[in-house]
C-alpha cells in the first residue's frame, strides 16, 4: 500500500515539476539542492533515500552527478562563499514547527 502511494506521488510530482526542472541551469539545480538542505537539515539524497530507498536514491545521485549536481550537497555558509551569499540574500526564511506556529503568528502580528 505504501509503495503504491509513493509511486503515485512520484508520478504526480514528476508531472507537475519536470517541465520546470528541465529548464534549470546547473547552478539553479545546485542552489535548489542547497536550499532544500538548509530548510530541512537533510541532504536531498537522505530525503530521497527515506522515501524511495537506497537503490533509487543512489540512482538519482548518479543521475545528478552526470549533470554536475550532487544530491549530497550540504549547506555550509561558514565554509562556502556561495552558501554564505544565499544566507545573506534570504535571511528571513526560517522553519517553524507546527507547535510554534501560534507563537510565530503572535510575534509577526505585533499583538501580544
Amino acid at each position: 500500500m505504501r509503495d503504491q502511494y509513493l509511486k503515485r506521488m512520484e508520478k504526480e510530482i514528476f508531472a507537475q515539476y519536470k517541465p520546470i526542472f528541465k529548464r534549470f541551469s546547473r547552478r539553479q539545480a545546485r542552489v535548489l539542492v542547497k536550499l532544500i538542505q538548509r530548510e530541512t537539515n537533510q541532504t536531498g539524497y537522505d530525503i530521497v533515500r527515506a522515501f524511495l530507498g537506497t537503490f533509487r536514491a543512489t540512482f538519482w545521485q548518479g543521475f545528478g552527478k552526470l549533470f554536475g549536481v550532487s544530491l549530497k550537497g550540504e549547506f555550509r555558509p561558514a565554509r562556502d562563499e556561495q552558501d554564505a551569499m544565499l544566507d545573506r540574500i534570504d535571511p528571513y526564511t526560517e522553519y517553524y514547527p507546527a507547535d510554534e506556529q501560534e507563537e510565530l503568528t503572535t510575534i509577526s502580528s505585533g499583538q501580544y
